[in-house]
C-alpha cells in the first residue's frame, strides 16, 4: 500500500499538516504573554563590613540603593498599523545620566521577532525603507503583553528620534507605533 508515491505524498501531507496543528495548539504552553520588568538595579551586594563584636550565623550585607528615575524626558501613546495594540512609551533618565524606555500598559498582537526599534520618521504611514537602516533596534520585544524596559544607548541624540516602532524582522510588517513627545517642566508657581 505504502509502496505507490501517490500514497506516500498523503500520509507526508497529512502528517505535516497534522504535527503543524498540533504544534499551533499547543505552543501557548511553552510561550509566555507578560513581561516582568522593573528599572536596572543594583540587588543587595555582600559587603567586606567588619562583623559585629558578637558572632552571628548570617553573612552581612550592605543594601544598595535602587536606580530611581529623576525625570520624564518623552512619552507617546501607540496606535494601531498593521495589527491592534495598545499602551504608553515614556523615556526617563536615570540618576546616572542613562535613559530607559519604559512601557506602560502595553499590549500587541503576538508575532514572530517582535523588534523595538527607534526612528527618526516623522509618521508612521510615511514610514520609508532609509527611515528603517536609520533605526536604532533596542533589541526583541520581551512580551506582548506587561511592563517593560529597554536601556536607551548613551550616544544618540534623542532628539532626532521620532518614533517608538513594533516591527515584525521575518515579515517585514510594522505592528503598532507610539509617536514620541518630549515632556516639557510645567513652570514653577513662584515665577
Amino acid at each position: 500500500m505504502f509502496k505507490k508515491p501517490e500514497v506516500r505524498l498523503a500520509v507526508l501531507g497529512l502528517a505535516l499538516v497534522g504535527s503543524s496543528l498540533v504544534w499551533y495548539l499547543i505552543s501557548p504552553l511553552f510561550t509566555s504573554r507578560e513581561a516582568y520588568a522593573f528599572f536596572p538595579t543594583l540587588a543587595v551586594m555582600a559587603s567586606p563590613t567588619p562583623r559585629p563584636a558578637t558572632a552571628t550565623l548570617l553573612p552581612s550585607e550592605t543594601p544598595v540603593a535602587q536606580e530611581e528615575p529623576t525625570g520624564l524626558v518623552a512619552t507617546g501613546d501607540f496606535v494601531a498599523v498593521a495589527y491592534s495594540g495598545s499602551g504608553s512609551a515614556e523615556v526617563y533618565a536615570l540618576d546616572t545620566g542613562a535613559r530607559v524606555l519604559s512601557f506602560e500598559g502595553f499590549s500587541v498582537e503576538p508575532g514572530p521577532e517582535l523588534h523595538v526599534l527607534l526612528s527618526t520618521a516623522q509618521a508612521a504611514d510615511a514610514l520609508t525603507e532609509q527611515d528603517l537602516r536609520d533605526s536604532v533596534d533596542l533589541g526583541l520585544l520581551l512580551a506582548t503583553e506587561g511592563e517593560q524596559h529597554y536601556e536607551l544607548p548613551g550616544d544618540i541624540e534623542l532628539s532626532q528620534y521620532s518614533l517608538i516602532l513594533i516591527w515584525c524582522e521575518p515579515e517585514q510588517t510594522l505592528y503598532i507605533a507610539a509617536s514620541l513627545q518630549p515632556v516639557t517642566e510645567a513652570p514653577s508657581p513662584d515665577a
